[in-house]
């Protein structure tokens, strides 16, 4: 075998490759005899079918392309081994000439992995941001905590208030005549979650159970029935019920309850310190995070076609199994958000063509720097995937291999390797401290 190869083009190379004799004749034997094997001809057994009685039945052409596939693939392969080629695709073929007793020559154009043009990864420049807790985050995560442990109770001589769960009949009307869909009884309202028409939940507040009361509202413009659109409406309203969150009290009890701890004193410690932990962490994929942006932009690659529509399918394929556990498929989601699947491939393409980009620039670097997945990590990886599962890792790994993801786990690897190899060597700048005051100041800027 002997092979031209042509790379006028980027991410291609175009091979000419031309087969001897020799392996002609051979390919031409074995075309004939694996045809034979699937033939039925009247008078002769399968595989025992004279070579020319075979031609006249289906052609010489269909044994010379029988031929010409059993030798395509390991001449195409050598070629490519003997170039250093790595192909993301399978090639586009093209026989130029076949014959029996003739030199078998065809073209295969092979789209190439990109080979990005990176400038200086080392010594990008991050910021590390602070990571601190502060007293008012330890308290709200408390607050949460008793919140998730609390009951409702009922009001019997208060008046409602917002987060209240009011139980209502009402009968609304316009001009003095129902409407269809205004009525109902034992409806429960939550006061504040803004379900009802605009001021309908404001005139329950302070109001006791037992009461009746007149509400009057204007349905919006926008509203879904068009037919009550700017109406000015009236609700005759009776509270029935009026139900109110109470939370527990933090006592040393409620913390043996819901904590590894025995005291209120112990317990906030114990959330300071988990909530420092999860700081810490989100410090550190916050400088990850900056070190694959400042890779980004000093990157420059050409991504094939086929490794974006690819990145686009998997995108698509992730989707449809999150829509999966809800019960739903991605026809159902297309038809409620009113688009076809070549829009919504075209709307994920920016971030697939992003994914791949990055992939490709972190595999570059990881082969500059001669970084692999070694067993020590594989083992770690799937050690915490058994922990997560209640599995034995050796279990894991045999699932990794039989649905072919262990590859995917060695690539998962490599990536967050280079992502480490470019924060280790990075020049890392300590943000400035922000007061508590101006936090609050801005968090409480952007609520309103």
């Amino acid at each position: 075998m002997k092979y031209e190869i042509k790379r006028d083009v980027v991410n291609e190379a175009e091979l000419t490759i031309t087969v001897d004799k020799e392996t002609v004749a051979k390919a031409v034997n074995k075309g004939y005899l694996k045809i034979a094997k699937q033939v039925d001809i009247p008078g002769f057994r399968k595989g025992k079918v004279p070579k020319f009685v075979l031609e006249q039945k289906i052609g010489k052409e269909a044994i010379l392309e029988e031929a010409a596939e059993i030798m395509m693939s390991p001449a195409y392969a050598e070629a490519v081994s003997e170039e250093g080629l790595d192909p993301v695709a399978p090639p586009k073929v093209e026989i130029v000439q076949i014959g029996e007793d003739e030199e078998f020559i065809f073209k295969a154009t092979a789209t190439l992995h990109p080979e990005p043009e990176i400038g200086e990864y080392k010594g990008l420049k991050l910021t590390k941001n602070k990571a601190e807790v502060t007293e008012k985050e330890i308290e709200a995560h408390i607050e949460r905590t008793l919140d998730r442990h609390s009951k409702m109770v009922n009001v019997e001589d208060g008046v409602a208030e917002s987060d209240d769960i009011v139980t209502i009949d009402f009968k609304g009307t316009i001009d003095g005549e129902e409407f269809p869909g205004g009525a109902a009884e034992n409806y429960p309202l939550g006061i504040g979650s803004d379900t009802f028409i605009p001021g309908f939940e404001d005139q329950i507040k302070g109001h006791k159970v037992g009461e009746e009361i007149d509400v009057k509202v204007t349905f919006p413009e926008d509203y879904q029935s068009e037919e009550l659109q700017g109406k000015d409406a009236v609700f005759a309203v009776k509270i029935k019920d009026i139900r109110r969150k109470e939370l527990p009290e933090l006592t040393d009890d409620l913390v043996k309850l819901i904590s590894p701890v025995e005291t209120v004193a112990e317990y906030r410690a114990h959330v300071e310190e988990e909530l420092q932990d999860q700081a810490e962490r989100s410090v550190n994929e916050d400088l990850r995070n900056q070190a694959v942006e400042a890779l980004l932009d000093i990157t420059e690659v050409t991504i094939p076609d086929v490794m974006i529509d690819e990145k686009v399918d998997s995108f698509i394929n992730d989707m449809n199994a999150r829509l999966s556990q809800q019960g739903l498929d991605l026809d159902q989601y297309l038809q409620y958000v009113s688009k076809t699947m070549d829009e919504l491939k075209e709307e994920n393409r920016p971030a697939a063509e992003r994914s791949v980009k990055t992939e490709v620039a972190l595999l570059d670097i990881a082969k500059r720097e001669g970084i692999e997945a070694e067993e020590v990590d594989v083992d770690a990886e799937i050690t915490k995937v058994a922990l997560m599962t209640n599995s034995k890792p050796e279990d894991i790994k045999a699932r990794l291999m039989e649905n072919g993801q262990y590859s995917v786990l060695i690539f998962t690897i490599l990536l967050k390797k280079a992502i480490d190899f470019l924060v280790e060597h990075a020049e890392i700048s300590e943000a400035e401290a922000e007061s508590e005051e101006k936090a609050e100041a801005e968090e409480e800027a952007s609520a309103e």
